[in-house]
């Protein structure tokens, strides 16, 4: 299981903005005062400080920032809605047949999302590394039962979200609302991408693509991973790299 860590914005860990925080902030997560109006109505004096910076140049509010950007003190705001957590190598983030608990960025680390097919043999469906989000998206939005496992490959540390939380982060945070848009058809192009590979490239051509654009994979997943990820034997890929091997020294 996943270790809690403070952001350090308040006493309290998921909820970083509370009126008895460092900031002396007043929440907008807080029963007394959750309302839209309020969504943006922080001190002018807080704009001003090295939080502020300091927010906008941690890992996840820098990819949010860059597909969408945020407005004053929605980093802040978006950060308060998040824990982050570490995993240890081979703890399991998501389980096939549970709910999708939450979403996750790794900040540091790497997750492996699979699932077991009718005979009970492990199949990959992709890597997760630094930078990027995951979760099983059906099961977090509709409430339905995960297809997959998502674990750890290494020592991971994440930025997490839980759906409740997630849900009310949509209704104050335009940028996150938008964001989501865009990683929803991110995944939808991939999961396209990824069948029409498989159903018309050579496992040579996928062991290139994949050499060309995620080289990382080859350095910090499992051999027997990358197999099934590509569709093959764990011998056909060892074959597949001492040829293509040959192929470069010639």
């Amino acid at each position: 299981m996943g270790k809690d860590i403070n952001f350090g914005l308040g006493e309290d860990t998921n909820h970083g903005l509370c009126k008895d925080s460092n900031f002396g902030l007043a929440c907008v997560r807080c029963p007394t005062n959750r309302n839209k109006e309020q969504q943006f109505q922080l001190p002018l004096s807080f704009y001003n400080t090295n939080n502020r910076i300091n927010n906008m140049e941690l890992p996840l509010i820098k990819v949010i920032n860059a597909a969408v950007p945020l407005a004053q003190g929605e980093a802040a705001l978006i950060l308060s809605y998040f824990t982050k957590k570490r995993y240890k190598r081979n703890d399991l983030l998501i389980r096939e047949g549970e709910l999708a608990p939450a979403i996750f960025f790794v900040e540091k680390g790497g997750l492996h999302l699979f699932y077991n097919d009718e005979d009970g043999n492990e199949r990959s469906c992709d890597f997760i590394f630094e930078n990027e989000f995951i979760s099983d998206m059906l099961s977090f939005s509709k409430k339905i039962p995960a297809a997959c496992f998502i674990k750890a490959l290494e020592p991971t540390v994440c930025y997490v979200i839980t759906s409740a939380d997630f849900t009310e982060l949509l209704d104050y945070s335009p940028a996150t609302k938008a964001f989501y848009s865009i990683i929803v058809a991110q995944v939808a192009a991939e999961g396209i991408r990824r069948t029409k590979s498989l159903q018309s490239s050579s496992p040579e051509k996928m062991f290139l693509a994949l050499l060309e654009h995620r080289p990382n994979i080859f350095q910090r997943v499992p051999q027997r991973c990358i197999a099934q990820y590509l569709g093959i034997a764990p011998e056909s890929l060892s074959r597949i790299k001492k040829r293509m091997l040959t192929l470069t020294k010639s």
